[in-house]
């Protein structure tokens, strides 16, 4: 017993230290020993063991693992720089770091990190990329690098702020995304203190908001005309005494677009203090702006003697806000457009009259409150909602707004002058709503459709106060989305429904009900009394506006005159004198565009009763016949009321089903299907999808009533799994554990492996895209048959043993001029340089440099020229090969490309394709390298040289016709001459070479001519679907100029990752003709480089110079071995 208590007691003093697995704990007791802050964590109990989760510490730790909130401060007097990889062991939900001194490649993050904010950093730059949803930063010191757009703009937001509101503290940006096509970020939002507006050339996402620092460049205002796509801008000062600015007017000349799919520019927002222009500014000299202008802190000196500074207006604007300024009186907006609805010139201190008549109905809101204007309201206001509170203004509130004082909301919009009936409430308002509906044409995401749209119009109908709200001047019952077109006149909602529906119309301002429908009903009489000419009429479906309503008797030879108020069920209307005879007079009532005729006696006092058709004969189906109540249906309708359509079946149901006219659809006999019945269903309708049509695993051919399987699945119901491996992690050489990586699904009937001819034994469990198993010992490389389910897979030479005894070889040995490192690439010493260090380092000198031009093709190729040397690196075709070898299919790549950046910044231009009759996207870029560069590719480092050219290729979502195919991508190098001189002191035929065992980390090809070389160095390695494995280096053909290879890649179903380079470089051969022949050792630096996105293609490193006499004869036995090979 007293055992278990200790137990327990261990339990709990222990559990916030167990709940870190220990690579976590370590890693945090190394990042909080390297902030200097340890010591700042309790013990347990006295115990050595660190208390990080600890209910008072300065981290959250989650249930299982990770950390879920983080909040830890470096030592001020610490120096230590903090990387990336310092909490890279941990995984962390939110982040605050305190006073950190961090590396410019910090924010890369191994882990996604959800927020991460940084207060009072040491950060002098941020040269990668930021792996994080949301990132604030708090500067105590300027950022003087520039942060490049591409590193952040995969965040959702980024948010860079000066501590103490200081506007030195400031930053910079560059864009260095693709400008040719429009890159798409719409989550993306940026906030900072900036030194200069950056160009945002065809960049989309949410909002950017510049607070403007010191210093600031103003000539950068111009780069807001790049903002097209940038939905909201705003400006604010850093420091609300900065300025008067000039008005940044570049906001305004926005490029158009014709993408009407992207969400463009709206909104723009200044909190800057203007100063005085030279002229009036015109905000459409473009035709294409901001939609809203929030100018919220004018000051006094931007105006034109007292006049708005605008003489004109985009045509998109609809909100304009000019506050807090200086103007002599109000603008009348004569050169707006008619979207402009809403104006607010508060706190301008606008003197004077209102200008009489005001005749811009599209305005509906102004906002004039907190000026100094006097005079009165003009009746022709009353299309505006105007606010005019804390004025000077006299008179009476027109009639129009008189009507609403009762509403605290809308009697808020005149107090504050010396209105004579704002306190008199209007007790004879005259309210009279109308409802119809009316078709249109609308365009929605760029396509023209018809819409019914619904109109509320009328007399004194209502303000919207609050946008999209009627509810402060009426209630509608039931309620629908209104949007106000003319203020107190016109009140509309899109995509209406008709319902046959009567809505109930209830003014707040009296009480006052209405009862109305948009639904196109005739007029319908219940009953008729008529007493000495007076004719009452009591029915449904008339109007309030007497206007509309007209009634003529005896065959149109007398008019009964209207009278009173009418309303939606009575109508009055006066005889000047009865008609003879006076019995079955005929009238016809008529209601807007809709008349009903029937039949009344007028003798005496008298009540004519009338037979209501059931439903109205549903208005459009039929005609009522009132003497009897029946409905006369039209064709295509039946039923007493003409409401049942009457459809017939397409094929008559193909007489295996029965036919519902009512909607004309087929009910089918079992076992068939479509819509006629033609079809027949598989024995499994979902094809495997478990009754889920979401899940299913193929597609029902009801021709013939069996399933179409998808590529992963076979079998009469597609329930049997395909496999194939795309990546593997081999065993060495002394055998071992083997992880195969691919599609095996969830049934294992049989399961069997081989490597080469060695069973591998299965580690349970198995999953679906993973298999477990361990091999005895072997060498070199392998196929692997996997099988299960009555069927095999093959992958010929997919397995290549791991061999730790062998140190790879390097290229001739690194010509005793370098040390071969363990991963196969020479380290060349100081003087030398190239892939096997022949080459002379032409920072050590070197001579008159030939010039080179390379030159990237709209073809996606690459040429180089020196000299009469030209050589070009082409990546032709994409094969689809069988088990065999066989090409199943080939797609030519060459000459295919589409062209998206023809403007060469950063040395980057893109191209893309897609594959005909399949899914799969090609992309290529191609980079040109300033500086050198270090890539990780697959595991293995590898060092690229300024100039070299790194072309990119990615291969996503390719769909195979079999699971038993794989690909192969084709590359081809060629050399020519362009001007063929035999005396040329350097004249050298073409020779071809190359080096390829599948079983060497590295493999060359190399094509010499005129002592210039083109090398060629392939990995055998590939990142197959996110995952390292090994590929193979077939030569497809070689001739006198050219030679071409192909890169076998597995089975990708997602994406192929490879990675070859090429250099081009000066024989040491290599003579300066004209200078006495004299022996010299060149280096032309242009190499070409392509990493592979996708299928990498990396041509890089610098011109090598090789020891022709060595080189020759080691790469004519090499090739002459691959040729024979090749042959049997």
């Amino acid at each position: 017993m007293k055992s278990l208590f200790l137990l327990l007691f261990l339990f709990l003093s222990f559990s916030n230290v167990f709940s870190l697995t220990p690579e976590e704990y370590d890693c945090l007791v190394k990042l909080t020993t390297k902030l200097e802050v340890l010591s700042q964590f309790p013990t347990i109990n006295g115990n050595t063991e660190i208390d990080f989760c600890s209910p008072n510490s300065y981290l959250t730790c989650g249930s299982e693992k990770g950390i879920i909130w983080m909040n830890l401060y470096q030592n001020e007097s610490s120096t230590n720089i903090m990387n990336y990889s310092d909490i890279s062991c941990v995984e962390i939900g939110t982040s605050v770091f305190n006073r950190w001194n961090v590396a410019p490649n910090f924010f890369n993050f191994s882990n996604r990190i959800y927020s991460v904010s940084c207060f009072n950093c040491n950060i002098t730059e941020i040269n990668s990329k930021v792996n994080a949803d949301y990132l604030f930063i708090n500067l105590n010191k300027p950022i003087y690098e520039k942060i490049l757009l591409s590193n952040i703009i995969n965040c959702q937001g980024v948010e860079i702020q000066s501590s103490n509101g200081d506007p030195y503290n400031s930053v910079e940006f560059e864009n260095d995304l693709p400008k040719s096509t429009l890159q798409i970020y719409n989550q993306f939002n940026l906030g900072a203190v900036v030194r200069k507006i950056p160009d945002l050339t065809n960049v989309l996402f949410s909002i950017a908001q510049y607070y403007i620092g010191d210093p600031f460049d103003l000539n950068s205002l111009k780069n807001l005309s790049t903002h097209t796509f940038i939905n909201q801008v705003k400006m604010s000062p850093t420091n609300p005494s900065f300025g008067p600015f000039p008005f940044p007017i570049d906001i305004e000349r926005l490029n158009p677009t014709n993408n009407t799919k992207v969400l463009p520019h709206t909104y723009f927002s200044s909190d800057l203090v203007f100063q005085k222009p030279d002229d009036y500014l015109d905000l459409n000299s473009s035709k294409f702006g901001s939609e809203q202008i929030y100018l919220n802190k004018i000051g006094p000196d931007f105006n034109i003697d007292g006049n708005l500074p605008f003489k004109s207006f985009n045509p998109n604007l609809r909100v304009l806000y000019f506050l807090n300024g200086y103007l002599s009186k109000v603008p009348n907006f004569d050169n707006s457009n008619e979207l402009l609805v809403l104006v607010s010139l508060t706190n301008n201190s606008i003197g004077g009259n209102l200008k009489k008549p005001w005749v811009n109905k599209h305005l509906r809101n102004l906002d004039l409150s907190n000026n100094k204007i006097t005079g009165t309201i003009d009746n022709s206001y009353c299309s505006t909602l105007i606010r005019v509170t804390n004025n000077s203004m006299s008179g009476n509130i027109p009639n129009c707004y008189a009507c609403n004082l009762k509403i605290n909301e809308f009697r808020e919009l005149f107090i504050g002058n010396n209105f004579s009936n704002i306190d008199y409430l209007n007790e004879t308002c005259k309210i009279i709503p109308n409802m119809k509906t009316t078709e249109i044409k609308l365009e929605v995401l760029g396509d023209i459709v018809n819409i019914t749209k619904f109109l509320i119009f009328g007399q004194n109908i209502g303000y919207n106060v609050r946008d999209y709200s009627y509810l402060e001047t009426f209630e509608l019952e039931p309620a629908l989305p209104l949007i106000t077109e003319i203020q107190n006149s016109l009140i509309v909602s899109y995509f209406y429904s008709k319902t046959r529906t009567i809505y109930k119309m209830t003014y707040h301002s009296n009480g006052e009900i209405f009862y109305l429908t948009p639904d196109p009903y005739p007029p319908t009489p219940i009953n008729v009394t008529s007493n000495n000419g007076l004719i009452t009429i009591q029915g449904i479906y008339f109007s309030y506006n007497i206007s509309v309503i007209s009634i003529t008797m005896n065959n149109g030879k007398q008019i009964c005159n209207v009278i009173g108020d009418p309303t939606f069920y009575t109508i009055q209307c006066q005889l000047s004198e009865l008609p003879i005879p006076s019995k079955n007079v005929s009238t016809l009532l008529k209601v807007d565009e809709l008349q009903t005729l029937f039949y009344i006696d007028l003798d005496g006092t008298i009540v004519n009763y009338y037979n209501k058709c059931l439903d109205y004969c549903n208005v459009d189906n039929g005609i009522c016949d009132y003497s009897t109540g029946i409905c006369n249906c039209n064709y295509g309708w039946i039923g007493d009321s003409c409401s049942i359509p009457f459809f017939e079946c397409l094929n008559n149901c193909s007489n295996v089903g029965i036919c519902n006219t009512t909607i004309g659809e087929c009910t089918c006999n079992s076992g068939r299907v479509l819509n006629d019945c033609s079809g027949y269903e598989c024995l499994d309708p979902t094809c495997g999808g478990g009754g889920s049509k979401i899940n299913k695993h193929g597609e029902c051919n009801y021709l013939k009533g069996i399933c179409n399987c998808y590529l992963n699945w076979f079998g009469e119901n597609c329930t049997i799994p395909n496999h194939y491996v795309s990546s593997v992690e081999p065993s060495t050489t002394l055998g071992g554990l083997v992880k195969l990586f691919g599609w095996f699904g969830d049934l294992h009937d049989g399961l069997s492996i081989k490597i080469g001819k060695l069973d591998c034994d299965l580690i349970l469990p198995i999953y679906n895209d993973t298999i477990n198993c361990e091999i005895g010992s072997g060498n070199g490389i392998q196929n692997i048959t996997i099988t299960q389910n009555g069927i095999t897979w093959i992958g010929i030479n997919k397995y290549l043993y791991i061999n730790n005894d062998i140190k790879p070889n390097c290229l001739n040995n690194c010509t005793n001029q370098g040390i071969c490192s363990s991963n196969g690439q020479c380290q060349c010493y100081s003087d030398w340089t190239g892939f096997d260090c022949s080459s002379p380092n032409p920072n050590n000198g070197g001579g008159d440099l030939p010039s080179t031009n390379s030159t990237i093709n709209n073809n996606g190729s690459t040429s180089f020229e020196n000299q009469k040397t030209s050589y070009q690196v082409l990546v032709t075709n994409l094969m689809e090969i069988d088990f065999n070898g066989n090409i199943i299919s080939q797609y030519p790549l060459l000459n295919n490309w589409i062209v998206n950046n023809t403007e060469i910044k950063n040395g980057i231009s893109q191209f893309t394709q897609l594959i005909n009759e399949t899914n799969c996207r090609v992309n290529m870029t191609i980079e040109e390298l300033s500086k050198p560069k270090d890539i990780n590719f697959a595991g293995i480092d590898l060092k690229l040289d300024k100039g070299s050219i790194k072309v990119s290729i990615s291969i996503e979502n390719y769909n195979y016709k079999n699971i038993l195919n794989t690909l192969q991508l084709r590359m081809k190098s060629e050399v020519t001459t362009l001007n063929k001189d035999e005396d040329d002191c350097n004249y050298q035929s073409t020779e071809i070479n190359s080096n390829l065992e599948n079983t060497n980390l590295l493999n060359y090809i190399s094509i010499s001519k005129d002592n210039k070389v083109l090398t060629g160095r392939f990995l055998n390695r590939v990142v197959s679907d996110s995952r390292s494995t090994i590929i193979t280096t077939s030569l497809i053909s070689n001739d006198n100029s050219s030679i071409e290879i192909g890169l076998n890649l597995p089975h990708c179903s997602n994406q192929c990752l490879i990675d070859p380079d090429f250099s081009v470089l000066l024989s040491s051969q290599f003579k300066s003709c004209g200078k006495n022949n004299k022996l010299k050792s060149y280096i032309i630096p242009v190499s070409v480089i392509c990493g592979f996105i996708g299928i990498s293609l990396i041509l890089g490193g610098s011109y090598l110079i090789y020891r022709k006499k060595f080189i020759e004869k080691t790469f004519k036995k090499k090739l002459k071995n691959i040729e024979m090979q090749k042959n049997k």
